[in-house]
């Protein structure tokens, strides 16, 4: 007669096996781990637990990417005065374009603006001025501005406040990445640029978060001389570097920033890039997993979207070009990793997304929220779970 055998208990097996389960469990469910005992909170809220955590998601991303099996995300804020500082997350399915809301996030910092969303972190920028003096007619004539740069993970709830340093510098804007240190390690930077007090040139600083210290660049001067401007919209993240649509006496390029060793380089756009023409709207963006340059130009009754694919990164005899119609394009959101572009049109007011092959459009709702962002990934982590608010 064979006797039943009891149940093992989680808390009975070997520490070694424990963590291996812990450690492939979602973020949520980890958060409601912690309140079983001290033990198991002191595991998962330990350094060693956070970083092995994020290595295996952090490889986890990478392979969906790779197999080309990832969903999409847009990142809306609500249009309501009431919910303005909510963020709500959509996934949009690949598979057949449909868009379900997964999420919704309360902002931590109200009304501040998203500089970039990087391996579970957001990095989020608060302007303010601040008003010293006023005139007789209540007219302010002195005051300083505020630039608060905040890490926020919002899947734990937790977010860090950067050090701010010296009042004098102007940030114009910004950068967020991570990169790979030794063993096997990570660590995120923020670069921001703007102007020292009655300076014109361009100046750079980084912020580390593992030394949650700021630094001061050495100037970078392009092939035809020092930075004199750097366009908005905003950066891209790619391959190990933060990219920049920049200018150098009237010279238009690509410059990159290396996150590993701090340093810049140049790449050239296409020779044949603008061709005369006046772009309205052009941006940096992934593309089926290339660098790539997306603009849209107006003339007269014509509008063309003009991309440029780079083959080999940094390799710029590798661009190619295609240009096909495309109409009406307010913003430009980025590209899906099926490859359709993710456009909101000015008339009427909607989200579509195109696809240059073809050239075909597909419109879809999102109701009565705006879209903010859009990345193609959005992977968790416990990053800041040790850290104290």
């Amino acid at each position: 007669m064979m006797m039943a055998t009891t149940p093992t208990q989680f808390d009975d097996l070997p520490h070694e096996i424990a963590l291996n389960i812990l450690i492939r469990l979602p973020v949520k469910t980890l958060l409601q781990f912690r309140c079983v005992s001290t033990y198991y909170n002191s595991i998962i809220t330990s350094s060693n637990f956070i970083t092995k955590h994020f290595k295996l998601n952090l490889v986890k991303s990478l392979l969906s990417n790779k197999n080309n099996n990832n969903n999409d995300y847009l990142l809306c804020k609500a249009r309501s005065h009431r919910e303005q500082d909510t963020l709500c997350t959509i996934v949009c399915n690949i598979s057949d374009h449909t868009l379900t809301e997964v999420s919704r996030w309360r902002v931590p910092v109200s009304n501040a603006t998203i500089v970039g969303i990087c391996k579970g972190l957001f990095c989020l920028v608060f302007q303010q001025f601040t008003v010293h003096a006023f005139n007789a007619d209540s007219r302010p004539i002195d005051g300083t501005w505020v630039f608060d740069i905040y890490l926020w993970n919002p899947n734990i709830g937790k977010f860090k406040i950067i050090p701010s340093t010296d009042d004098s510098f102007e940030p114009f804007g910004y950068g967020f990445g991570y990169y790979h240190i030794q063993n096997n390690d990570f660590d995120f930077k923020v670069l921001r640029y703007g102007r020292f007090f009655r300076q014109n040139r361009l100046d750079f600083q980084v912020y580390t978060l593992s030394t949650d210290s700021w630094k001061q660049l050495s100037s970078f001067n392009g092939s035809r001389g020092p930075i004199t401007r750097i366009d908005l919209p905003p950066y891209l993240f790619f391959n190990g570097a933060l990219h920049f649509i920049a200018y150098s006496c009237g010279h238009k390029f690509i410059l990159c920033f290396d996150l590993h060793n701090d340093n810049f380089r140049e790449i050239l756009l296409p020779q044949d890039y603008s061709n005369g023409l006046f772009f309205k709207l052009e941006q940096l963006a992934v593309l089926e997993g290339s660098l790539a340059v997306i603009a849209f130009d107006s003339h007269v009754l014509i509008e063309k979207c003009h991309i440029w694919v780079m083959g080999v990164y940094g390799d710029v005899d590798s661009w190619t070009p295609n240009i096909v119609d495309l109409k009406d394009v307010k913003n430009f959101f980025g590209c899906m990793s099926s490859g359709e572009l993710v456009i909101r049109k000015s008339s009427p007011h909607k989200l579509i997304l195109f696809d240059p092959k073809s050239p075909d459009e597909k419109s879809i709702g999102i109701g009565d929220l705006a879209p903010e962002i859009y990345t193609a990934n959005l992977m968790e982590s416990l990053v800041f779970l040790n850290e104290r608010n």
